[in-house]
């Protein structure tokens, strides 16, 4: 398949995920544009197909996100991604893959069998900050930012609505600090520009069509959405490891 196919399906793939679900963009594009990128330019151009994904979905979205909920995970965030940064020297990256994929498909292996019987009292919202915080350290440190929150805000068994607005507003966040550290760096070069004027137009197209989805979808569906995607997560994160 030539190179600018692999480009558009990689965008039409990631953007309608993350329209979907608010999350996910990363784990579809990245397994298409790996295939003819080199990281230094697939990350960085997944970073901004996420941020232009988001941004046409956030008029949209912007009635679901609780501020209340959103900000301390955001705050956490910030501070979390210096320091996943610094770790990059420090802690192996493709152990610690190996442990978050083991962490996702033993929450998901639990919650299939004892779900029903599993969940967090509201007083356990004061450790939000907390697991912002570790989903910024993943996010500086392997480009793991959702995980850690889509998992928290199942365990408190958010609605739909109050899971969305988490989801959108705080992979939108990261995003751009990420965008930022990666334009300080000098990552965003001619090369890249070329790559981006035509994935995030895409992408963002793919994200309207999958928001439309996503307002049609029920509780159920929307949780047994994002279960999927966390399963796909583990197991795109594994095969990251060995192939």
């Amino acid at each position: 398949m030539p190179d600018m196919a692999l480009l558009i399906l990689g965008a039409v793939l990631g953007g309608l995920v993350n329209g979907l679900s608010g999350f996910g963009f990363a784990i579809m594009a990245l397994g298409v544009w790996l295939l003819f990128l080199p990281p230094t330019l697939a990350g960085p151009l997944v970073v901004i197909s996420i941020i232009g994904s988001n941004l046409q979905a956030l008029p949209r979205v912007w009635p679901h996100i609780n501020l209340r909920h959103t900000t301390p995970f955001v705050a956490g965030g910030v501070l979390g991604v210096p320091i996943g940064v610094a770790l990059l020297g420090v802690v192996s990256v493709p152990l610690f893959k190996g442990f978050v994929a083991v962490v996702i498909l033993v929450f998901l292996a639990t919650m299939l069998i004892f779900g029903k019987h599993i969940r967090l009292p509201a007083k356990a919202e004061r450790l939000n900050p907390a697991i912002g915080l570790i989903g910024g350290t993943m996010s500086g440190l392997a480009g793991l930012a959702g995980v850690a929150p889509t998992i928290w805000a199942t365990l408190l068994r958010w609605d739909k609505p109050t899971k969305r607005g988490l989801f959108q507003s705080y992979n939108l966040s990261m995003a751009t600090l990420s965008m930022l550290t990666l334009f300080w760096a000098g990552y965003l070069t001619p090369a890249f520009w070329k790559l981006a004027l035509i994935a995030v137009p895409v992408s963002a197209t793919a994200a309207f069509l999958g928001v439309q989805i996503y307002f049609r979808l029920g509780e159920a569906q929307f949780h047994g959405l994002v279960m999927a995607i966390l399963g796909l997560s583990g197991l795109s994160i594994l095969a990251s490891i060995f192939l």
